[in-house]
């Protein structure tokens, strides 16, 4: 995120991972009582301005893999990626949607932006303006 909030252009970053870290307690446990012990939890990052993070799940929770080829938020995200004129914040909508139904309503995409100007993937008219 350092390395994109230099540059003055959009950047998109969609993580599809687990917003805990199951494996802390393990790791701190075999890490003696010197070391640091890994966080529970990823750090939260912020958007940077121009930058949109969409992540799989909300904070601290899991992400779940999903039965086919792709996880429920990869499948969401592809199905929808293509769609002319979809603004990215209509994207996550349309893809948080879709998660929560394939998922029972067990996970809840999430994301966090600090866009200055509508994105679109596909140039075209924009989904609900004339």
């Amino acid at each position: 995120m350092d390395l994109m909030s230099r540059e003055p252009r959009v950047s998109l970053v969609f993580l599809d991972a687990c917003r805990d870290n199951p494996f802390a307690q393990t790791l701190a446990r075999s890490m003696g009582r010197r070391a640091r012990p890994p966080s529970a939890r990823p750090r939260h990052v912020d958007a940077a301005a121009g930058s949109f993070i969409a992540y799989a799940t909300t904070p601290h929770e899991v992400a779940l893999d999903g039965n086919g080829d792709h996880s429920p938020f990869t499948a969401a995200l592809l199905s929808h990626m293509d769609t002319p004129g979809l603004s990215v914040s209509d994207l996550m909508i349309d893809v948080r949607n879709d998660v929560l139904t394939a998922t029972q309503n067990k996970q809840r995409p999430w994301d966090t932006s600090s866009l200055t100007k509508p994105v679109l993937f596909h140039a075209g008219r924009r989904r609900g303006y004339d």
